[in-house]
């Protein structure tokens, strides 16, 4: 991960949708603007909109109204693949950015890291990867893009958290424990993240790390394929 040596590849500047790996620049922009610029902190509190609340997809079960951590959205980001928590995480954090939409302006920033990572074939559209056209990245990028995010340590402890329980205060006041689990399987055979992905038009997606090595499948055959095809690329490549 710290050399960038690409091992090998098949079509690795493709350009196609990436689905909910695009979860895994969302997470880095947030670490980011807190870590880096000092826009907030993991434990500030978000009220969760209505918006991001009836966003469709796959979900971390968020209602309108509940009130949740910075850092329990960021495990409901990362291990269900909520794009509520995504929407959400984008609202709040795009507010405290120049811009009078705080959505477009979380985006221009995380199109903004991928100049900084030099993702070259990169542009983001939205904070949770359902299908948008100039939602597009290549599985180069992705595995770039997963190699700046693996450095930070809150992301490390993140994607390889297998389950997780959010404490969340909802409207009426009333305080309900939510478990998440990883959607990534390959954590229990010794992987250490990061992200799953799927949408009919990007297929089963895969970015996954192993020692020091990060794997990305796009547009895999099937979703029990990725995790297969995985595998037999780590061991090639030990």
């Amino acid at each position: 991960m710290s050399t960038s040596t690409i091992l090998g590849s098949k079509r690795d500047l493709e350009l196609r949708e990436i689905a909910s790996l695009t979860k895994i620049m969302t997470s880095y922009t947030v670490l980011t603007l807190i870590e880096n610029k000092m826009l907030g902190s993991m434990n500030d509190i978000i009220k969760i909109s209505k918006s991001s609340a009836n966003t469709t997809g796959t979900s971390a079960d968020l209602l309108e109204g509940d009130e949740i951590t910075v850092r329990d959205l960021l495990y409901g980001l990362m291990l269900p693949s909520g794009n509520d928590a995504a929407l959400a995480l984008a609202e709040h954090f795009g507010k405290k950015l120049q811009g009078p939409n705080p959505i477009s302006n979380f985006i221009d920033e995380m199109n903004n890291n991928c100049k900084i990572l030099k993702l070259f074939y990169t542009t983001f559209a939205n904070p949770h990867g359902l299908a948008i056209k100039r939602n597009l990245s290549c599985a180069r990028d992705v595995c770039k893009m997963a190699s700046g995010a693996m450095k930070l340590m809150s992301f490390r402890i993140i994607v390889s958290t297998k389950t997780y329980t959010a404490c969340i205060k909802s409207n009426d006041g009333e305080i309900r424990m939510k478990t998440w689990e990883n959607t990534n399987k390959l954590l229990n055979k010794g992987f250490s993240g990061i992200k799953t992905g799927v949408t009919n038009k990007a297929g089963p997606c895969l970015c996954s790390s192993y020692e020091n090595v990060i794997v990305t499948l796009l547009n895999s055959k099937s979703m029990e394929d990725r995790w297969r095809e995985a595998e037999i690329l780590v061991r090639l490549n030990k």
